[in-house]
């Protein structure tokens, strides 16, 4: 989700990403996907994510990189992300 001072600039996004490679400390991954309001088209996220420690392997540490294909202007937006993920399940 990306956040905005109002409700109707909200812009969800539904997203299915692949593991490129994983191991202990870290993962890799690609993915496709689409967002629907303020921007509409398909994006295409690339990451990666460390794990620290073994004793918090449901924490990890992510570095994302995501170009954005928005139809309704017509153009390219690069964006990125960093940031805590948590793993709910195992």
């Amino acid at each position: 989700m990306y956040e905005n001072t109002m409700l109707k600039d909200i812009t969800p996004e539904l997203v299915f990403c692949y593991n490129t490679t994983s191991k202990e400390t870290h993962q890799t991954y690609v993915g496709v996907g689409v967002n629907v309001n303020r921007l509409t088209g398909i994006v295409v996220p690339v990451g990666v994510q460390f794990s620290p420690a073994e004793k918090w392997n449901r924490f990890s540490l992510l570095i994302e990189f995501q170009p954005s294909f928005d139809f309704g202007h017509e153009r390219i937006i690069l964006q990125s992300a960093w940031g805590l993920r948590y793993k709910f399940l195992k």
